[in-house]
């Protein structure tokens, strides 16, 4: 069966949660959005994007960096398209840029997620249910000169039917005091696109660069 073709001009941005900080050589490109609940500081070299990295800001913080490809503001700029992408305890969330004419495809069904311990997953993103969760993913198509955010997460986390609703997720890393084994660690996601009818992989890699106690 072909896959249904789901247009997806814009989504409305989810509240985000992590913290980044961007160095002074790495200015947000121009045009770029911020997403809700982030706190910007212009200075006369660089732009500095400030988000919560623990959605219920409740116990311990994290602090995530892009570390491939590397950049200062987990970002990837191309030709084609601008990635910004930002982990929290939960998911990876991220914004897609299209600065074609043309539709870009966000190949869901061919992303994979690897977890701090090495296990690799397939991904699950908005509107995939506790049912579906193992079922293929139809693309998602981003028209030209548009943008879209979402996120993605491993599969597992659907611990029970509601989690569609934002309920019954496990996290991704732990509040507790557990979060200090995280230290240092990174995971990765495969996050799929297909541009000019080519799909293209980019491998992603995150690292836990601090642990932040409740204050």
């Amino acid at each position: 069966m072909s896959p249904t073709r789901r247009l997806a001009p814009v989504l409305a941005l989810l509240a985000v949660t992590v913290i980044i900080g961007c160095s002074h050589q790495a200015p947000l490109p121009a045009g770029a959005t911020v997403p809700p609940g982030a706190t910007v500081i212009q200075t006369s070299d660089s732009t500095k994007v400030v988000v919560n990295g623990n959605p219920s800001q409740k116990g311990y913080q994290y602090r995530f960096r892009m570390i491939n490809p590397p950049n200062d503001n987990n970002a990837i700029t191309e030709r084609e398209v601008y990635l910004w992408f930002w982990p929290d305890t939960t998911r990876v969330w991220f914004r897609l840029e299209n600065r074609t004419g043309t539709a870009i495809k966000i190949l869901w069904n061919d992303m994979k997620f690897t977890t701090t311990d090495g296990q690799g997953f397939k991904t699950i993103h908005e509107g995939i249910t506790f049912e579906r969760r193992y079922d293929p993913q139809d693309f998602t198509q981003v028209y030209g000169l548009q943008r879209y955010n979402g996120w993605v997460a491993p599969v597992d986390i659907l611990e029970d039917p509601s989690a569609a609703q934002g309920q019954g997720m496990r996290q991704l890393f732990p509040t507790t005091s557990l979060a200090l084994g995280y230290l240092n660690r990174t995971f990765q996601v495969d996050f799929v696109l297909e541009i000019d009818n080519t799909p293209r992989t980019y491998s992603l890699v995150f690292k836990i660069d601090n642990v932040i106690p409740p204050s």
